[in-house]
């Protein structure tokens, strides 16, 4: 093999114009000659090839940026010519594995790049915010480095063809914008609503993108206009909604399936799949399935929301389906491009010791995905799940790494799809849950219940208890209805009050709900006093070791395999890190005395598996073990968006990183939309990067501050929306761990975190903020936070309303005299805060903002509530009365602050004792409420509930009564009868009646 990998067989090979040759012309050719040469190259050699193979098929189905792609390619291609140049030589040097292991590292950037070209979803970044041009730089500069060192390696001879491939490897890559055009052309014209409302214009921008013909004027309607169909990332889903539910937020689930999947042959161009998909779902049990695997809001109806975390933009549609139904498709479709090493996914990703798919079930599963190595413990799942089916409550107990949460998710895995726990099979996560607040959270989460001040061990109960009513019952008390697993449990054991609401939780549970069965994970025992079987879960066998091993890295020889697995200490986490190094040549066999050292060590002081993890993360590359530390900072699962968020990058190097670090084990896949690092991995990352650069953790734990205070803004406006507040619900429940760590960071925040405590402050303390907050029950975790900061503030405050003088930002939301008044308006702290609130109305009116700015109405507002909250009502009225007439002159009538500004000036005057007024505002309000927000809307009720009070409070008796009956009626329907708002609703009729 001493050809051009590209041009073998061919009189010449000339790759001195790598711009669309290789795009146009031999492609076929080209991959025939790359699947016989890569079993030819050894190890990692053939894994490289296969994925210029894949690159390859990528960059002819790209929808755009098709010369940049290319240019990449053809890089990619020339390192390998080098590769197939040197066979003989090569292998025999020690740095071989390590500089073709960065290659191939490398190349799965470059494939995950490629990847977001073949997505049609990518046009719409290019016509807003252009191409990925630091992307592209920082992928041809990384081939151009590794050119550097397989020539340095090599010692490359001077005939020409080398110094042609030489040339082509060390020249500056030139970036060619594929859309600057086409955007230039869009901002010219008024912006995408503008074009996509005139053919000739959209034509004209199309014709500038020069994109594929297989992207349809249809497909490019859908991907600029605006709607909710844009939160959808899944393109052909997309595109689905935009032709057939344009403008809807959400459709009830009889109009979906009257059109999905069938109708996806009027906008997906694959006949075959569109049958596939139609043979898949046209079973009732596995649209039972789809649905309830994708509710998150509300059981009788589907939300372009809903889809969007159901669904991510990269893979094709009926591979998710599958994914989400645990199910094969049905079937078999070929593959587009070679996998990146066919037996090493083989041998991975199909073990023999793995429960095996059965049918889909109609109730939930959120248990994780099994990662591709899992293997050696089979019999023990099928043992605990034995004991399960029996028993009501079992602790797996283990140090770190051992695998037991893998176990766990196994075992339910196991019962679920046996039909054994049809009520559901439910994941609560306690990592990080340090306060009973926290472990009440995680279990309502799980759940879909409310959190709520007080009594949620009651509503936890009472939601366990549905899902045994779910499976319809058994024969017996003990017959098993559906099973609970709780992951890391130990953190709750950290603080008292988090670990007598867990050992509480668990009692009640196994007396409740005994055909509810329990799965715990746990570092430590429980204690307690509970009934509780422990089962010690120890390394894999030897064997599996070596089985394991073999998977990842399947060019070991078997004795090399059996040492590589004593190495681990048969750890499976170990096992896993260190079978990816050896693939990659990050390690080489040499290196197992350093990792039986470093294990050694950790015996002595600490932990020996951490020892030997914090060896396998230093053999990273400096980006990656960078990256590593910064998303150390998640507590749980993340998604790409709050990646990009915390490592402060854009375009496609977020995915290109995470890709990599899940291809090291340094991350697991959690479901098809986030990642999750291991807790091990997690405690290593962040000390190795503290001893890389001090200013890593500081820098990322602020950039997660303002992406979770970014996100509570978002949630707090949606909940405003009628057709988004249970979406914000959702979304916030999910994130409860985020929240934790937000209000944790919150309380420690220092310079180097890089953050405006004003604007955080602020962020944290504003109305809607605060409302949203206080729906999730998050008000008392807020009190610390709000303490720290004010501890920031108060020196500059005071020196401000020392001097007199304006805003140093020029804007008064954003001023620490404006965030320490929000600080001690909400820690009641009122007089205070009325010093300040003054004398920010005073700068904002007067000299900044002016009487008109919304900013004013802010002050106005803030001053009246801090009034009215001391109980100077005669002062506040007047205030509510200014920020009313310009709320309502400003932003109209039902805008939500001027809807609420009616609420404030109404509960200001009831205090005063003019109901007659009160009940005309409460009336104006109601009204404002049901057409803005919806009558379901928890809002609406509330001012519902209040106008009822306020004809109770005027003596009118049969009308407040029709309206709490309203009122009862909704709540139960949209809360249930359990729920304390309903409850109290309630007790309000009752009151009524009895007058």
């Amino acid at each position: 093999m001493g050809g051009c990998a590209s041009c073998i067989g061919k009189p010449a090979c000339v790759h001195t114009k790598p711009d669309k040759t290789l795009a146009k012309k031999g492609l076929t050719y080209t991959r025939v000659v790359l699947a016989e040469l890569g079993p030819s190259l050894p190890p990692p050699g053939d894994r490289a090839a296969n994925l210029v193979v894949a690159v390859l098929g990528l960059v002819e189905t790209a929808v755009a940026n098709r010369d940049n792609l290319t240019e990449l390619l053809c890089r990619a291609l020339a390192f390998l010519d080098i590769l197939a140049a040197y066979p003989e030589e090569l292998p025999r040097l020690r740095r071989y594995r390590e500089v073709v292991g960065k290659y191939t590292d490398h190349l799965e950037s470059i494939k995950t790049h490629a990847e977001v070209y073949s997505n049609r979803s990518c046009l719409l970044k290019l016509v807003t915010v252009g191409g990925d041009a630091s992307t592209f730089k920082q992928l041809a500069e990384g081939m151009r480095d590794l050119g550097e060192q397989v020539m340095t390696l090599v010692g490359m001879d001077n005939n020409a063809r080398m110094q042609e491939i030489k040339v082509l490897l060390l020249k500056v890559a030139p970036y060619q914008d594929p859309s600057a055009e086409a955007r230039e052309l869009v901002e010219q014209n008024g912006g995408l609503d503008a074009v996509v409302k005139d053919k000739n214009l959209l034509n004209l921008v199309v014709e500038k993108l020069d994109i594929s013909n297989r992207v349809t004027i249809a497909v490019i309607c859908s991907l600029l206009s605006s709607g909710p169909h844009q939160k959808i990332a899944q393109p052909d889903l997309q595109l689905f909604w935009f032709t057939h539910f344009r403008g809807e937020s959400k459709v009830p689930w009889e109009e979906l399936w009257d059109k999905f999947p069938s109708k996806l042959e009027e906008t997906l161009q694959d006949a075959a799949l569109v049958k596939q998909l139609c043979t898949l779902l046209e079973d009732t049990g596995r649209r039972d399935a789809f649905q309830q695997v994708l509710e998150r809001c509300n059981g009788k109806t589907l939300s372009a929301w809903e889809l969007s975390k159901g669904f991510n933009e990269t893979s094709d549609l009926l591979t998710q389906i599958c994914r989400l139904l645990d199910c094969e498709a049905p079937m078999p479709r070929p593959l587009q491009h070679a996998p990146s090493s066919p037996k090493r996914t083989a041998e991975a990703t199909q073990p023999d010791d793995v429960a095996s798919v059965g049918a889909a079930v109609a109730w939930p599963s959120q248990l994780p995905p099994l990662p591709p190595q899992y293997i050696g413990r089979g019999e023990e799942a099928e043992a605990v799940a034995s004991y399960l089916r029996e028993r009501g409550l079992l602790v797996l107990l283990a140090p770190g790494g051992m695998g037991k949460s893998t176990l766990a998710a196994d075992v339910a895995a196991r019962l679920f799809r046996a039909g054994d726990a049809t009520g559901g099979a439910l994941w609560v996560d306690l990592r990080e849950a340090g306060s009973a607040e926290e472990v009440d959270a995680r279990f309502c989460a799980a759940l879909g219940t409310k959190v709520e001040k007080s009594d949620n061990a009651a509503r936890i109960l009472a939601a366990i208890r549905r899902l045994a009513d779910k499976s319809g019952g058994g024969s017996g008390l003990w017959d098993m209805a559906a099973v609970v697993v709780v992951d890391n449990a130990e953190d709750a054991m950290l603080q008292d009050e988090a670990k007598s609401t867990l050992r509480g939780l668990l009692r009640e549970m196994l007396t409740e709900a005994p055909s509810v069965r329990l799965l715990l994970t746990s570092r430590t025992p429980l204690g307690g006093g509970l009934a509780l079987e422990e089962r010690h879960v120890g390394a894999i066998s030897p064997e599996a070791a070596a089985r394991l091993v073999r998977a990842t890295a399947p060019d070991l020889t078997i004795n090399q395999t059996k040492d590589v697995a004593a190495a681990c200490r048969n750890v499976p986490l170990v096992l896993r890190l260190v079978a990816e190094a050896l693939a990659y040549g990050r390690l080489v066999m040499e290196d197992l005395p350093k990792l039986s050292a470093a294990a050694a060590a950790g015996c002595a002081n600490t932990d020996p598996t951490s020892a030997t993890v914090r060896v396998v993360l230093a053999s990273l590359g400096h980006a990656q073990q960078q990256a590593a530390a910064c998303l150390a900072v998640f507590p749980s699962a993340f998604d790409v968006d709050a990646a990009a968020a915390v490592l402060a990058l854009t375009g496609s190097q977020p995915l290109v990183l995470l890709r990599v670090l899940c291809q090291h084990g340094v991350l697991q896949r959690a479901d098809g939309q986030r990642y999750v690092m291991h807790m091990l991995v997690r405690q290593q990352a962040t000390d190795l990067g503290v001893q890389v650069d001090g200013s890593l953790r500081p820098c990322a734990e602020g950039r997660f501050v303002r992406h979770m205070l970014r996100l509570l803004r978002e949630w707090a406006a949606m909940y405003k929306v009628p057709e988004e507040w249970r979406q914000a619900l959702a979304a916030a429940r999910e994130r409860q761990a985020d929240l934790g760590r937000l209000f944790e960071l919150l309380e420690g925040l220092t310079p180097e975190h890089g953050v405006d405590v004003a604007a955080v402050a602020l962020d944290l303390t504003n109305k809607r903020s605060v409302e949203f907050l206080m729906v999730l029950c998050l008000v008392r975790p807020m009190r610390g936070p709000c303490e720290a900061l004010l501890a920031l503030l108060e020196p500059g405050a005071a020196s401000a309303a020392g001097q007199g003088t304006e805003a140093a930002s020029g804007v008064t939301g954003s001023t620490p005299e404006t965030a320490a008044a929000s600080m001690l308006y909400f820690l009641g702290r009122y007089e205070e805060a009325d010093r300040l609130y003054r004398q920010a109305l005073k700068v904002a009116a007067d000299h900044v903002l002016g009487p008109d700015n919304p900013g004013t109405y802010s002050a106005l507002v803030n001053l009246g509530r801090c009034l009215q909250a001391q109980g100077r009502y005669v002062e506040a009225e007047p205030l509510y009365c200014q920020a009313l007439d310009l709320y309502h002159r400003v932003l109209g009538p039902e805008h939500p602050d001027t809807i609420t500004s009616i609420d404030n000036l109404a509960g200001c005057i009831k205090a005063r004792g003019h109901y007659e007024e009160v009940e005309l505002l409460y009336s104006q309000a109601l009204e404002l409420r049901k057409h803005a927000l919806g009558l379901e809307h928890p809002d609406t009720l509330v001012i519902m509930i209040s106008l009822a009070g306020s004809k109770e409070d005027r003596g009118l008796y049969e009308e407040a009564e029709a309206l709490y009956r309203e009122a009862v009626e909704l709540r139960k329907r949209i809360l249930g009868p359990e729920h304390p708002d309903t409850a109290l609703a309630m007790r309000k009729l009752e009151a009524c009646i009895s007058h």
